[in-house]
């Protein structure tokens, strides 16, 4: 993967790696197949080789039997990992899988809590990713005539049209919560 991310101009430079968790104790009863350690080393090796790729992450709070220790450790996890942006859940029993047969036993008032505090500190490393945007020009597919994603993921918005499928060059004024604004840069503009 990272040699198909570093060598392969068609491949963008963005790669969602879905870590759930940053507890040892939780991947392990997850049956996940790594350590913490192991997957930041994996991201380390990546970032060397593809300087600028945005990693997103998934995260689980309240997986049965998370206690305050496994919080912590997920929360360090993700200072470490930085993750630009990362799709956080409440864990729930899915019908089929192994996690189905423990018991339930993190309250839902202690979920709601812990991922509110897990979505606070992404959302503060996805404006950093943003606005780290800001003064840049960025390659964008145009998915609209305004709206596009760039080659690192991110949503992107501007205002003088172009054809979807096209590729732009888009100068980045601003960002939202969530979105780069800007418009579109042609080779001669300043």
């Amino acid at each position: 993967l990272i040699t198909a991310v570093a060598e392969c101009a068609t491949v963008c430079e963005c790669v969602h790696l879905p870590a759930q968790s940053g507890s040892d104790r939780l991947l392990g009863l997850m049956g996940r197949g790594y350590t913490r350690r192991q997957f930041l080393d994996a991201v380390a090796r990546l970032r060397e080789a593809v300087p600028g790729v945005v990693v997103s992450t998934d995260i689980i709070v309240g997986f049965p039997s998370e206690t305050e220790a496994d919080l912590a450790s997920t929360l360090t996890f993700l200072e470490e990992l930085r993750p630009a942006t990362a799709f956080c859940f409440k864990y729930s029993a899915r019908e089929g899988t192994a996690a189905a047969a423990l018991e339930d036993d993190v309250p839902a008032p202690v979920k709601e809590a812990r991922l509110a505090v897990v979505n606070a500190m992404v959302d503060r490393f996805t404006a950093q990713a943003l606005q780290s945007q800001v003064g840049a020009v960025v390659e964008v597919l145009a998915e609209t005539p305004t709206f596009g994603r760039t080659r690192t993921g991110f949503k992107a918005r501007w205002q003088r049209p172009a054809a979807p499928g096209e590729l732009v060059s888009l100068r980045v004024d601003a960002a939202t919560r969530r979105t780069l604004l800007g418009d579109i840069h042609e080779p001669h503009d300043p």
